[in-house]
Order: C-alpha cells, then sequence, then structure tokens
C-alpha cells in the first residue's frame, strides 16, 4: 500500500511542478486547454492499467475532446511556447495517474 501512495505523491508533485512551469511558457489559456485532456487520459490509462471497458460513445467523446483542442490550440506551438505546451501536457499526463490509481 506505501508504494501507492508514493507513487501518488510522485505522479502530483510531477503535475504541479509541470503546470507552473508551463505558466511561465505558455498562455494561461494553452495550459488549461491541454489540461482538460486529463480526465481522457485517465480513462485511457484506467482502461490500459485496471482493465476497463470502454464503450463507444465514450470513444467517440475521447475522439471530439481531441479534435476541440487541436481546434482550439489552433497552431503548432514553437520555440518557448512549445515548451510551455510540452509541459502542460506532462502535467496532463501525470495527473492520470492520481486518478486511476485512487480508485
Amino acid at each position: 500500500m506505501a508504494y501507492i501512495a508514493i507513487a501518488l505523491g510522485a505522479a502530483f508533485a510531477m503535475s504541479s511542478i509541470s503546470f507552473v512551469l508551463a505558466l511561465a511558457y505558455t498562455t494561461v489559456a494553452n495550459t488549461l486547454m491541454i489540461l482538460s485532456l486529463a480526465p481522457i487520459i485517465a480513462g485511457l490509462a484506467a482502461r490500459v492499467l485496471l482493465k476497463e471497458a470502454i464503450d463507444g460513445r465514450t470513444w467517440l467523446a475521447i475522439v471530439v475532446a481531441m479534435i476541440g483542442v487541436a481546434v482550439m490550440l489552433g497552431r503548432v506551438p514553437s520555440g518557448a511556447d512549445l515548451l510551455g505546451t510540452l509541459l502542460a501536457s506532462v502535467s496532463a499526463v501525470a495527473s492520470a495517474p492520481e486518478v486511476a490509481i485512487s480508485r
């Protein structure tokens, strides 16, 4: 049980640190838009880690949400904005195990 607490703590720390750093390199809007993918990533992680089933409507919602985020970002980031986008992505991915493991 202790390893779960350590994993959750590490995921939370990585998520928090990368979130704050992302805000230094890209806009708040871009950071939060990317972080909105965290529940989707958590669902996919639950599928892989916990072998939970994902029905067709959920797959459709995942695809639509990812397309929506891509449209809202509207461009391919470059320079410092790219670093901020990558850090925001790390934050979203790191927060997924928090949800999947704590279930």
